[in-house]
């Protein structure tokens, strides 16, 4: 007879899964009380996922608190937040865009508390319950089902790029259901989103998805159709025009290359590579006689280019760069309290940047109706608003846990299990080169890729 806890078990895990597979869907019209998680399907799952690992933790007496240096350095993170947030509290009085600095202040330290805390502790417990090779084969398996949706929908919007718009009707209706917007628009300069708001979302989506399609490498198994996921993969990238994608995901083949190289490399693999190097070569000398140009003006963009289409967009990203380091120069210790970077952001804006980007022009503006400040790094928010040690405990706290990943990779000789640490281990360098460029603690995908990698560190007893 099956008990209501273990009912509760598998309802936990399969809304896990259910999580991950909505990963790719953050641009919906979701509820309203969620604030920053509004547009995103699967933080909704995961509050729902919250309410049903309530009766299960009454039912065991027992919370799965990691037992883990990273999770008790995590604290220590948010304990310095709030120190640090204290000393600033006297200038939360600002009031930029009718928000106040306190608002900030509690919206942003209630998010980072939602997912370091009991959202952590969530994922954790439950994924510890399952054997590990048994998590990793059906995480993999819904992260491929997902990604085939993603494909699907940026095939068809490669498609109509190039004029091909018989599918239209079809992507209105899809689009109408999956996005917050009021009607149906393709993003300009030829670049796809495909189910995700953006294409720099898409790119995000895809930093997370890599690694396990990538293992498909290492478990044998879709010999002929991984060649083909690693080459849909590359599609999307492309065509989002992601120049931060671009770098993350081949940054991702090549971790993913070492860590398995490393140690398999003899005669067989020389061989290998030594046949394919000929099928490479005629494949880069035609992508680049088909496509060089617009792949050197993506290359390009990351920095300032007057030649670049994307301009204003590199302007924008590095002009916020230097702001966030002057405000953090001034205040190198405690910073200007977590949250409150926007409200300082325009006092630093440099003169070459406001001249030359009209997105900045519009942060600086007062009008409510322009969109906040974003950061763009979540390296250079946390200089600015929690000081040195602030951004020096984040970096700890994750490298202390790719460390211990590394060591966990070459004590295991199960072939499923060294793929899942290889799969973590890619994952969680992706989403951390990521944050060089994404400021929020709102990614579900980074908070699940730290449970599951504490939960294989505690299997190899690493702790």
């Amino acid at each position: 007879m099956v008990t209501p806890r273990t009912l509760l078990e598998r309802l936990n895990f399969k809304l896990i899964l259910i999580i991950v597979f909505l990963l790719p869907l953050t641009g919906i019209a979701g509820l309203n009380i969620l604030g920053e998680l509004k547009a995103d399907a699967s933080a909704h799952i995961l509050i729902l996922s919250l309410v049903f690992y309530l009766p299960y933790i009454l039912i065991r007496q027992k919370i799965g608190v990691p037992k883990n240096i990273t999770f008790y350095l995590f604290l220590i993170f948010i304990i310095w937040i709030f120190i640090a947030s204290l000393v600033s509290f006297p200038n939360y009085t600002y009031v930029f865009k009718e928000r106040s600095g306190i608002n900030k202040f509690v919206l942003q330290f209630s998010l980072l508390f939602f997912y370091a805390v009991p959202v952590t502790i969530y994922f954790y417990h439950i994924i510890s319950l399952y054997d590990k090779n048994y998590v990793f084969r059906k995480i993999r398996r819904v992260v491929l089902w997902s990604f085939y949706l993603v494909s699907i929908y940026g095939s068809l919007e490669i498609l109509h790029i190039y004029g091909f718009t018989f599918m239209e009707p079809f992507l209105k209706i899809v689009d109408s259901i999956i996005r917050d917007e009021p009607e149906f628009k393709f993003v300009g300069l030829g670049r796809i989103r495909s189910l995700s708001p953006e294409p720099p979302f898409l790119a995000m989506y895809l930093a997370f998805s890599t690694p396990w399609l990538l293992s498909y490498f290492l478990t044998g198994e879709k010999k002929i159709a991984r060649y083909v996921l690693l080459g849909i993969i590359m599609t999307l990238t492309y065509y989002s025009g992601s120049r931060s994608g671009l770098i993350i995901i081949i940054s991702e083949i090549i971790i993913f290359g070492f860590l398995v190289l490393r140690r398999r490399f003899h005669k067989k693999y020389l061989k290998k590579i030594i046949l394919v190097i000929p099928f490479l070569f005629l494949s880069t000398v035609t992508i680049g006689i088909s496509i060089g140009d617009k792949l050197i003006d993506k290359i390009n963009s990351i920095f300032i280019s007057t030649e670049s289409q994307l301009q204003v967009s590199s302007i924008s990203r590095w002009g916020t760069q230097r702001a966030a380091i002057e405000i953090a120069k001034e205040n190198p210790i405690f910073g200007v309290g977590f949250g409150q970077q926007g409200f300082y952001l325009p006092t630093y804006y440099p003169q070459w940047a406001v001249e030359g980007s009209y997105e900045i022009r519009n942060w600086k503006s007062n009008d409510p109706q322009q969109a906040w400040p974003p950061g763009f790094s979540m390296i250079t928010r946390l200089f600015a608003e929690t000081g040195l040690i602030g951004v020096f405990l984040f970096i700890i706290v994750n490298l202390s846990l790719l460390y211990k990943l590394v060591k966990a990779k070459y004590q295991v000789n199960n072939k499923e299990t060294n793929a899942f640490i290889v799969v973590t281990l890619t994952c969680l360098s992706g989403l951390l080169i990521n944050y060089l460029q994404f400021d929020s603690f709102r990614l579900t995908s980074y908070w699940l890729i730290i449970a599951i990698a504490m939960v294989m560190v505690k299997k190899q007893n690493l702790n």
